[in-house]
């Protein structure tokens, strides 16, 4: 394998893949086979839901790569800052501070409110101190845990991870910092869910999802398979037989109930020179169809008839200059 780039932050890292095919977000999730909403979200920002997945794998002292061919990525899982730790800890120790005063009370009705909350303080110091040691045990355990193979979903990694490690839910979200309801989800739901578009548009790049464990062997994230009409090739063709089919004028069709109505046809208000100058000069598309008064496909194909080269070849063609930055 080549050599890996590490330190990557997932939307850059999944926004220079894409560029570096010269898609945009359009093409990417026409390709992938989800919505373009949803592309733009992973590529622009760092999703809730991959945070939540990256803290939990991090949280065994794993890597996450994605590898293409003989190419490999680090993604970079944000750490979690020490105030928003420290306030996960304390909204942790105030419910089992309830939980013991509630129990203490429940065993013994004469105990008094301040030897209660001493004893639940007690009791809740000792617990947080177990489930330290355990953390730290489980830690020792994933060094010499040779689990490999390929996981048909992002959340059963984290599955084979706590099977492997021996903790419990609870434990694992006090490493993680990741909330209990979020982490019991994972461990409980069968489908990725919002981490479905993820593995759709890494399987639109040709590439996969790795997590390399500290013994050195590593776990293959099954990669899905892109829907056949979403094939490149094909949304080429689309798009040229748009641009050619708007070579000629858009035809009126003849209205109903009029009498010796003729065919008419939407003609320009600007010469083909001085749609071409605007073109040159690199005004938008649509402002240039609206001041010609013809369609955005129309000038696409004036410029093309011309020798012009299309915006979306010079946009990709900037796409794959952007992606050399984003990647190295």
């Amino acid at each position: 394998m080549a050599a890996r780039i590490s330190g990557l932050a997932l939307p850059d890292l999944l926004r220079g893949l894409v560029f570096q095919r010269g898609w945009s977000s359009t093409t990417a999730a026409l390709l992938a086979g989800t919505s373009p909403v949803a592309v733009e979200n992973w590529l622009t920002r760092m999703t809730p839901a991959a945070l939540t997945w990256l803290r939990l794998i991090a949280a065994f002292q794993c890597t996450v790569l994605i590898v293409r061919g003989d190419e490999s990525w680090t993604i970079n899982a944000p750490p979690m800052s020490k105030p928003q730790r420290d306030r996960g800890r304390l909204s942790w120790r105030n419910r089992r501070f309830l939980h013991y005063i509630h129990a203490i009370a429940v065993q013994n009705k004469l105990i008094k409110r301040p030897e209660r909350e001493s004893r639940a303080h007690t009791y809740v110091a000792s617990e947080e101190q177990r489930i330290l040691s355990e953390i730290d045990a489980a830690r020792v355990r994933m060094t010499a845990a040779l689990i490999a193979g390929e996981i048909d979903s992002m959340r059963g990694a984290v599955r084979a991870l706590v099977e492997a490690s021996h903790i419990t839910a609870d434990h694992l979200a006090f490493a993680s910092g990741v909330s209990f309801d979020a982490t019991a989800l994972i461990l409980r739901a069968q489908d990725d869910g919002r981490l479905s578009p993820l593995r759709c548009l890494l399987a639109a790049l040709d590439a996969r999802l790795e997590i390399h464990l500290p013994a050195g062997s590593r776990l293959v994230i099954s990669r899905m398979a892109a829907p056949e009409s979403t094939q490149q090739s094909q949304a080429d063709k689309i798009a040229e037989k748009i641009a050619d089919k708007a070579s000629s004028h858009v035809v009126i069709p003849q209205q109903k109930n009029k009498r010796n109505h003729k065919k008419t046809t939407v003609r320009s208000t600007m010469d083909q020179e001085g749609i071409l100058k605007l073109y040159d000069n690199g005004m938008p598309i649509t402002q240039i169809a609206e001041q010609a008064g013809i369609s955005r496909q129309r000038v696409h194909a004036i410029a093309k008839s011309r020798g012009r080269t299309m915006r979306r070849v010079v946009a990709s063609e900037a796409r794959k200059r952007e992606s050399v930055d984003l990647l190295s």
